[in-house]
């Protein structure tokens, strides 16, 4: 997260996670929720999966179903 407070100072570049949390357990998913959460704030976010209950833990989110 310390690239995503960098990049926003300079303009706010989004970060784009691919199913990065492929082969993560539950309780991580909850801990990365929130810090993806808290990333979000400072910039965008953009994440592409095709398990979206995965990313249930973020919160307020959009989700745009392609």
């Amino acid at each position: 997260m310390t690239v995503v407070k960098t990049m926003a100072k300079d303009g706010g570049t989004p970060v784009i996670l691919d199913d990065a949390l492929g082969y993560t357990g539950q309780e991580r998913l909850k801990l990365m929720g929130a810090v993806l959460a808290v990333a979000a704030r400072e910039c965008q976010i953009v994440i592409f999966t095709c398990v979206p209950e995965r990313y249930a833990f973020i919160g307020e989110a959009v989700v745009v179903p392609l």
